[in-house]
């Protein structure tokens, strides 16, 4: 029998490859196994009774807090994987909507949140009366996302929603994963970058819009409208600046900035797609647009400030968009939603630019309260500094590597606009809340600044020096 001779060298070679392969493919399945069993066992010792001011977390065993940990360095080791293992790295992300959103539901046995059991009343005399009373509460001016679950309710056959409720969370955050995923994807062709900001994302969505309510639903279809104009509607054009008079001002004043801003590397991808298909996709963004209108007050506004900026700065195709959906969410609250504005318009039109009582609001009166609830408070406004700091790196890394990415800048620019008005007080945190994406993306385009390593290897390959012999 013939024997293959290799060389120490190819040796050492092939066993460091099985070792790197061992390491990335089966540890992590490994620890991702642990995790799950870890997690399933604590949570069932678990006693709501000593649950004091810190909320949950107090009461949180720590085998929690150890799966939390293993399913970390469990996603980190699959991250490292060559080929990328996209399964593998879409269940992390799955055990990780279910470790963060799903316990509450499991160790709760009502739904947490207050205003839920708001909404459910609203679904249940939408159901049992078939109507609307717009003078007596605000919400239904905005009825959408309340028919819509009167219907889920009947076709179900069931009684109420409150049993389904509690997984709010959990169907929410599964559904943003797809179009989240999308945006990601048509930014970079760095598979692992998408999935660490998918990552960032869930770790660092601590707002909590995300539950039974209009806005956790009009979220989902606002990504949904980005992600659709992102992929397949992506203008090809390497002028970020606006048309016109604007951009030849800027040229002439700061024409170094004009260059640098407007020459970039291309780490963007657009989906094809024939004409009829591009049809079809435009109609359901305005599918999505006229259902994400009656169903939510704020979100209609958000997504029309995020289209709005992509189109005047020329990263979208359809310019005229934005002036198509102004003139629908105008037209919802011009005539149908009379009744709420015609006793709330001055106070709604008096916090506009009154940033100082804004800011009072929505920051100053929140910091106060019981010591443990100042802990978890305090918590909140450092995680948003930290994932602000880290995006802002990661955008400067970005530049450095000579990417522009002015589409994502744009998303997470655009919802600071909305700060210049109030919404009860939690304006800021829907500001976060927008902008999320963009910051989950650069915070990981601080570990991912270039393209995939496998690309950059293969243009070496074509068009690098030969290798020697035996290389």
């Amino acid at each position: 029998m013939n024997q293959i001779y290799l060389s120490p060298a190819v040796r050492i070679r092939v066993s460091n490859a099985a070792g790197q392969a061992v390491i990335t493919g089966v540890v992590p399945i490994a620890l991702l196994l642990a995790a799950i069993l870890i997690w399933a066992t604590s949570l069932a010792g678990v006693s709501l009774r000593p649950m004091n001011d810190l909320g949950l977390i107090s009461v949180l065993p720590p085998g929690f807090f150890l799966a939390a940990g293993l399913l970390t360095c469990s996603f980190c080791l699959a991250l490292r994987s060559r080929p990328v293992n996209n399964p593998v790295l879409l269940l992390h992300v799955g055990i990780l909507i279910l470790f963060l959103y799903g316990t509450p539901a499991l160790v709760e046995q009502t739904p947490r949140i207050a205003v839920t059991w708001r909404h459910i009343g609203l679904i249940d005399y939408v159901m049992h009366n078939g109507k609307l009373l717009p003078k007596f509460d605000a919400y239904f001016n905005w009825p959408g996302y309340f028919a819509l679950g009167a219907f889920i309710t009947q076709i179900a056959g069931l009684s109420s929603l409150v049993s389904l409720a509690a997984w709010s969370n959990v169907f929410f955050n599964a559904l943003y994963l797809a179009p989240l995923g999308l945006i990601y994807r048509s930014t970079t062709r760095n598979a692992r970058f998408v999935w660490l900001g998918l990552w960032f994302f869930y770790l660092t969505n601590w707002v909590g819009q995300d539950y039974f309510s209009p806005q956790g639903f009009d979220y989902f279809l606002y990504l949904a409208l980005i992600a659709i104009l992102l992929g397949w509607y992506r203008s090809k054009s390497v002028h970020v600046l606006p048309i016109g008079i604007i951009r030849i001002q800027f040229q002439r004043m700061l024409p170094r900035a004009a260059r640098s801003l407007e020459g970039h590397r291309n780490d963007e991808v657009s989906m094809q797609s024939n004409p009829w298909q591009r049809v079809g996709l435009m109609a359901a963004v305005l599918v999505i647009y006229a259902a994400m209108i009656p169903s939510h007050q704020l979100t209609p506004f958000a997504a029309l400030l995020g289209v709005g900026l992509l189109a005047i700065f020329n990263r979208i195709t359809p310019k005229s968009l934005p002036i198509v959906m102004a003139a629908m969410v105008l037209s919802w609250t011009s005539f149908m939603a009379v009744a709420y504005f015609a006793g709330h318009l001055n106070s709604i039109l008096g916090t506009v630019g009154a940033v100082d009582q804004n800011v009072q609001r929505g920051v100053v009166d929140r910091l106060r309260g019981s010591p443990d609830h100042m802990v978890v408070v305090h918590a909140r406004v450092a995680m948003t500094a930290a994932v602000g700091a880290l995006a802002l790196a990661g955008v400067f890394r970005r530049l450095i590597a000579g990417y522009r990415d002015v589409s994502m800048v744009l998303l997470g620019v655009g919802p600071l606009f909305l700060g210049l008005a109030q919404y009860g007080g939690e304006m800021f945190l829907r500001v976060y809340f927008y902008a999320l994406p963009a910051l989950a993306f650069f915070a990981a385009a601080l570990f991912f600044p270039t393209r995939a390593r496998a690309s950059v290897a293969s243009y070496r390959v074509k068009i690098g020096p030969q290798r020697r012999r035996g290389d």
